[in-house]
């Protein structure tokens, strides 16, 4: 692995907000020395657009398909070598680990 490349674990959720007042995408890296600020999408078109610029292969048919729904749903999550110029370009930034060990 290059020195620039990191082994994550990648969670895309689709969420709903309280009441069906509608939803969004959040994208989630982590790995076990690191964390990231997780980035949202408005809508599934933009998630893919971006998913498409950082990682070309990335095949959106492995989504969880589930029907409409008002519940929060994990639509895909697997283990990824992202480069930091990937995780850029998915709008993912580093978070201090200290400020994730605070959190519940």
């Amino acid at each position: 692995m290059s020195p620039d490349c990191h082994s994550v674990r990648l969670v895309i959720q689709h969420v709903c907000e309280h009441m069906g007042q509608g939803s969004f995408y959040r994208l989630v890296a982590y790995s076990d020395h690191q964390n990231y600020q997780p980035s949202q999408f408005d809508s599934l078109d933009h998630l893919l657009k971006m998913l498409d610029a950082a990682l070309p292969e990335f095949d959106a048919s492995t989504f969880s398909q589930k029907r409409e729904t008002l519940e929060t749903s994990i639509v895909f999550a697997g283990e990824m070598e992202l480069s930091d110029k990937q995780l850029s370009l998915l709008g993912l930034k580093d978070r201090p680990t200290n400020e994730m060990r605070g959190r519940s």
